[in-house]
């Protein structure tokens, strides 16, 4: 039992709950939470502005056992919701789960237990999409320590959810890392977990922590059936605000995204460890995060590296041609025309119909068989 020094009760592992509109979902998710065989934890549900019934069945669990806190705040979308949740935490430890995905029952037990096993050790485990695993698999909570280098964990492990590893709060806190909440308004796309990590894992790099613990067990269920997902419903969404359309054009990003796909090692195919979907995601995600860098070092008159003096950047190439990895940037990168990626990147987020007919048209360029 940890107390602060206040003498007030502190947990040991704090649980951020972002909630939007999880009515039919909510349920299973906090009774996965009840279910945990270690039960010294705080569950923080931030209520983004739900109208449907899901802001009363956070109240209602709170209710019924305190280690429930609700927050009701304005919709702010997802990186403000854990933003607040991480603020209210008081766990020695934080960890995050989405409102329409469940917990293993034994995964704040297995997870804790490894984490003070190698305190310098960042935990991850795996996920799966089918539960019914979890009544035919024994969970042994068996770990395995790698170093911080090594390109499996980019390619396995440490990906763009935040869900899959248990975070010692007191690193994040001093890091300053958070979600970035206008990720959404800058970029009209998901992906400020992503960001999260990456910046998360460059400053850990830093710190004292020294190497990956990885529980190789499918200890959290991604839940890929709600169709009111932000995965499922960010194409049909439409921004109003004009400000939050205008492009951000960051200094030094291409630098930065650079640098970090560098220390990862970049994405290479790997049958045995790699995770298709996730490689997948993480590939596209690369190269339009390059081009939006691209874009910036012109606007901001930065300079930066002939394509083909870019071996990182090579190495992705030849992973998404091996793995079949479709992407519009694609062809413009290997083509290492600059103004060719800026124009495309240009098109896809003006929302500009000739942006399909090029994609389309890179497409049956390479032959078309190509996994989009």
């Amino acid at each position: 039992m940890n107390t602060a020094a206040q003498g007030t009760y502190c947990p040991l592992v704090s649980i951020v709950v972002p909630v939007w509109n999880a009515e039919k979902f909510l349920p299973a998710c906090l009774d996965s939470i009840l279910a945990q065989t270690m039960p010294d934890w705080e569950c923080i549900l931030v209520d983004d502005g739900s109208t449907d019934g899901s802001g009363k069945i956070c109240d209602e669990y709170a209710a019924q056992d305190s280690r429930f806190v609700v927050i009701h705040q304005e919709n702010k979308w997802v990186a403000a919701a854990r933003n607040a949740g991480m603020d209210r935490a008081r766990g020695k430890y934080l960890n995050f789960l989405d409102s329409d995905d469940q917990f293993h029952p034994q995964l704040l037990e297995l997870t804790v237990r490894a984490i003070q096993e190698v305190p310098d050790s960042f935990v991850c485990w795996r996920y799966t999409r089918d539960k019914s695993i979890w009544t035919t698999k024994q969970m042994t909570g068996d770990w395995k320590i790698y170093s911080l280098d090594e390109s499996f964990f980019i390619r396995r492990v440490l990906y763009w959810a935040p869900w899959n590893k248990l975070y010692e709060r007191k690193q994040v806190v001093e890091s300053g890392i958070r979600f970035q909440e206008d990720w959404f308004a800058r970029n009209k796309t998901v992906g400020e977990d992503e960001d999260f990590q990456y910046r998360l894992w460059s400053a850990l790099h830093k710190a004292d922590v020294r190497s990956f613990c990885v529980i190789d067990e499918p200890l959290y269920f991604w839940n890929p059936g709600n169709e009111k997902s932000l995965t499922h419903v960010l194409p049909t969404i439409t921004n109003s605000n004009e400000n939050a359309k205008k492009e951000l054009l960051q200094k030094n990003y291409w630098a930065n995204i650079y640098s970090i796909m560098a220390c990862h090692q970049t994405l290479y195919p790997d049958k045995n460890h790699a995770w298709p979907w996730d490689l997948t995601i993480m590939r596209r995600s690369y190269l339009k995060q390059l081009a939006y860098g691209l874009c910036c070092a012109k606007s901001n008159k930065e300079k930066t590296p002939p394509l083909g003096h870019c071996k990182e950047l090579t190495a992705l190439l030849n992973s998404c041609k091996a793995e079949k990895t479709w992407s519009p940037y694609y062809l413009p990168f290997r083509l290492r025309q600059k103004w060719l990626v800026r124009f495309i990147y240009r098109l896809d987020e003006s929302e500009n119909r000739n942006f399909g007919r090029f994609d389309w048209g890179f497409y049956y360029l390479l032959g078309g068989k190509w996994n989009r």
